[in-house]
């Protein structure tokens, strides 16, 4: 699929979803009142 990283988009109150995509070595791109944007490398 080429896919060389993906853009998660996780809402702010999934704390185990966001504590995943770090592990994973996601960075945070950005958040606001609702979501965190986290890029992971593929």
């Amino acid at each position: 699929m080429n896919i060389d990283k993906i853009l998660l988009t996780i809402r702010n109150d999934n704390a185990n979803s966001i504590k995943v995509a770090l592990n994973n070595d996601g960075k945070i791109e950005r958040t606001n009142d609702e979501r965190h944007y986290i890029w992971i490398d593929c």
